[in-house]
């Protein structure tokens, strides 16, 4: 107990601090524009092997970031109820207002994934490509299940402290954390440059009908996709965060309103359970705790949020929507309609395509169908 309490103290301590000068010019809206000195000559390379072996070498700090997980999850222990709603560990099993959001954004995720078979169209051995690529999704698949799963069954706070990136919520004093982000850095520089060429591969195939048509070419498709890139890391640096944050408005409907202490018309995230949970257990009980201490204590991971106007979180509620949206259009088509229908086509034309055959792509293409429709009966 005394380190999972220790351990509380430690988490969400920014490393960024007003008083720091040096925050001012290393910090989250400016380190994107020191990347591009490393990221530029990197994703300019023309032969493809640079980027297949480059890439190989981010599995090692994906085998860190599991070790550093485990480590911490084994000194936490399990910290789920899930009976006691007012317990600072209470975790539903599944929650249907924000489940067809999730599809659709993980559809979105899925599909950016499929730019690595453009990448392996250039082995030596084309007919390995269907195993190797069989053991790259599952693997990927158990990385994202581990972490996922396992850091949230442990993690020892509020779960929905979490952010979009689990090591904000260690101190820098941390040394393994100190470690996974310096590997984790490398880990992103090494899927940005593989998933940079795969789109150049597409692009560049499509409108000029060469992997390669010249170095001007190349540069100018990869600078647009750099600035876009830069732009968006700028002016929305914690996007799985807001993400989160605006999906946690949707568990509870009506949230939106004129709060009691506030008197605005903003979004209010105190309740009595977090009140509850934040509070001593030698404290007097929650009728008996001061108005102003119980928004102190439990609206203060969103403070940011809760005092926006309401143009603002409307701006924000949008860009959810959006991408929502997209991620399951793009999943519609791109991940399973088009790939269904062309597998068809192919068995057909071969006149090999079966009863099972059709059973399978018609269940796959019911199931992005129902996942587009899901979104248009999400209320923000």
């Amino acid at each position: 107990m005394d380190y999972v309490q220790s351990s509380r103290n430690e988490l969400t301590h920014s490393l960024d601090s007003k008083e720091n000068p040096i925050s001012k010019i290393w910090n989250l809206r400016t380190v994107p524009l020191y990347l591009i000195i490393i990221i530029m000559p990197l994703v300019n390379i023309k032969t493809p092997v640079f980027f297949t072996k480059f890439n190989a070498l981010g599995t090692l700090a994906s085998a860190y970031i599991i070790l550093f997980v485990l480590v911490k999850g084994i000194l936490w222990g399990v910290n789920v109820d899930l009976r006691d709603k007012g317990s600072v560990h209470y975790t539903p099993l599944f929650r249907p207002v924000t489940f067809p959001i999730l599809t659709g954004m993980l559809t979105m995720s899925f599909c950016i994934h499929a730019t690595v078979i453009t990448v392996v169209r250039s082995n030596k051995y084309p007919k390995r490509n269907v195993i190797d690529l069989a053991i790259g999704f599952m693997l990927g698949t158990f990385t994202y299940m581990f972490l996922g799963v396992f850091f949230y069954v442990c993690y020892p706070d509020h779960k929905t402290k979490i952010k979009d990136n689990i090591l904000d919520l260690f101190s820098s004093t941390d040394v393994m954390a100190a470690i996974a982000r310096a590997l984790l850095l490398f880990q992103l520089s090494t899927n940005y440059v593989l998933v940079t060429y795969g789109l150049r591969r597409i692009i560049l195939l499509e409108f000029f009908k060469k992997v390669y048509p010249g170095i001007w070419a190349v540069f100018i498709l990869n600078s647009s996709l750099v600035f876009v890139c830069v732009l968006v890391a700028i002016f929305f640096p914690r996007i799985g965060t807001l993400i989160s944050q605006l999906l946690n408005t949707l568990e509870t409907p009506g949230s939106v309103g004129a709060c009691n202490k506030c008197q605005e018309r903003t979004v209010c995230f105190v309740s009595e359970k977090e009140v509850r949970a934040q509070t001593p257990v030698d404290t007097p009980p929650f009728e008996q705790v001061k108005e102003e201490e119980a928004h102190a204590a439990a609206g203060k991971r969103k403070k940011e949020m809760r005092a926006l106007p309401e143009r603002q979180q409307a701006e924000k509620i949008h860009l959810v929507l959006m991408l929502k949206y997209f991620g399951a259009i793009s999943g519609l088509f791109i991940t399973f309609v088009i790939p269904c229908l062309i597998h068809s086509a192919s068995l057909k034309r071969r006149d090999i395509l079966t009863y099972k055959h059709k059973v399978l792509y018609t269940a796959i293409t019911l199931f992005a169908v129902a996942n587009f429709v899901a979104q248009m009966f999400m209320e923000v």
